[in-house]
């Protein structure tokens, strides 16, 4: 089962406008790196227009252990998730996430509460 939890669509985009101002981050001081994370998400969090995104995207940034899973789709809306959640996801084990972060724009709203399913 995924535990839900929720980061705002504000933080997502602040969280974006830092990575394209850092290219490096000191992982010492890092507060995330027990959580485990999925994204879902624009070309923001999939990582367009930079370098390497594996490395520079925010979804990468949050924890440098390797517990962040990035699902975002560049140049799509919260459609597609909203129908195939389960089969993006899966449903094994692995498949356990402290944090769901959902970076959409406010008119994907439609789609963005059955994602959430409220």
């Amino acid at each position: 089962s995924i535990r839900r939890s929720l980061l705002s669509s504000s933080l997502a985009s602040s969280l974006f406008e830092q990575q394209q101002q850092q290219t490096e981050i000191d992982h010492h001081n890092h507060r995330f790196d027990n959580y485990r994370f999925l994204t879902f998400g624009t070309s923001r969090t999939w990582g367009t227009r930079l370098k390497n995104r594996k490395e520079q995207a925010y979804p990468w940034l949050l924890s440098k252990m390797n517990t962040t899973r990035n699902l975002a789709i560049r140049a799509a809306g919260p459609q597609y998730p909203a129908l195939c959640t389960q089969s993006m996801v899966g449903d094994g084990e692995n498949e356990i996430y402290d944090v769901i972060v959902l970076e959409y724009n406010l008119r994907a709203d439609k789609d963005l509460i059955q994602l959430v399913g409220v």
